[in-house]
């Protein structure tokens, strides 16, 4: 029942039918929060769209599989690694062109 439906069925007291219109309500919200819970509930939207592209996406993967935790942490030890070495490159050439 719509709205003014359900406002009609009270002024005539068909209690039982806007009783039953209530319940389908509940039950469809009902369904709709348990599979988001569950996480059953299949959308549209692309897994962009869904997660986006942010820290705390990349963060939530880290956490939820072992594969994303690695590639995370092989590329911060790579970042490091690299920075280390870049540095090393810089303070040698300083050091061997410093006039003595």
């Amino acid at each position: 029942m719509t709205g003014k439906q359900e406002a009609e069925a009270f002024e005539n007291g068909k209690y039982v039918d806007l009783h039953r219109s209530t319940l389908r309500k509940v039950d469809v919200f009902c369904n709709l929060i348990q599979r988001t819970f569950d996480k059953s509930l299949k959308t549209h939207a692309t897994w962009k769209e869904a997660h986006g592209l942010s820290w705390k996406t990349a963060l939530y993967l880290a956490k939820k599989h072992w594969i994303y935790t690695t590639v995370v942490v092989l590329g911060g030890i790579g970042s490091a690694f690299f920075g280390l070495f870049r540095g090393f490159g810089v303070l040698s050439s300083v050091l061997m062109n410093k006039p003595g």
